[in-house]
């Protein structure tokens, strides 16, 4: 019963995006300037792995993408990943298609390639990170993977954002992978992010039918500009 309250909750969210969209109401452009990165810092605390949160530290622009993270793709591990955005905009909408690749270091060495999607219309947001990423040393107990992270929002004016969120997590088939190593995950729930001037806080809550399961993560941002 709670999945089918969650998945109405997601209609009528996407259903009223789309029809403020069809309004008057356009997307503002974005003056993303060569000579300036749009930069986000981010720490997040995750009841997965309490004792090791993770960051993502981002700089874009419409021409160059890079990306660190840490403890993301695996435990005491950094991750430096680099792009080049695909950016199409129009006055009703705006979409961002940017191939990554990376390289992990740390307790892991591993490789990634994936692709970021963005998407936004008035009152609406689209974010989809897939990705692959082949473990390179002690792969018996480290392993490859396929991660997905997929956001539907709705989004007053980036200062606020609320909607749902799905996690896919999958290890790729290893005939040496250790049985404990091996995991196959999906994940849904919903977010909330809020901002004021340059902060940002977020709330992830996953899986919130389902004591056993249940899990959230709790982060806060900073945004600015460099001028290169």
């Amino acid at each position: 019963m709670t999945k089918k309250l969650l998945l109405v909750c997601i209609v009528i969210v996407s259903f009223y995006s789309f029809g403020r969209a069809l309004g008057e109401n356009k997307i503002k452009p974005q003056k993303k300037e060569r000579d300036t990165l749009f930069t986000d810092l981010s720490v997040f605390y995750n009841s997965y792995a309490p004792k090791n949160p993770f960051s993502l530290f981002t700089f874009e622009n419409n021409n160059r993408f890079f990306q660190i993270r840490s403890n993301y793709e695996y435990l005491n591990s950094l991750t430096l990943f680099v792009g080049s955005p695909l950016v199409k905009q129009k006055n009703t909408y705006r979409l961002g298609i940017t191939p990554i690749i990376g390289f992990t270091l740390g307790e892991a060495t591993a490789a990634s390639t994936g692709v970021i999607i963005l998407y936004n219309i008035p009152y609406f947001e689209i974010y989809n990170n897939s990705q692959i990423t082949h473990s390179l040393i002690n792969t018996t107990v480290i392993p490859s993977f396929y991660f997905q992270w997929l956001e539907l929002l709705y989004n007053h004016k980036n200062i606020f954002k609320a909607g749902y969120v799905c996690r896919i997590y999958q290890t790729l088939l290893n005939a040496n992978l250790q049985p404990s190593s091996r995991a196959s995950v999906i994940d849904n729930g919903f977010l909330i992010t809020s901002g004021w001037k340059n902060f940002y806080a977020s709330g992830y809550l996953l899986n919130f039918w389902d004591t056993k399961q249940i899990g959230f993560f709790i982060g806060i941002s900073y945004r600015f500009q460099i001028r290169i």
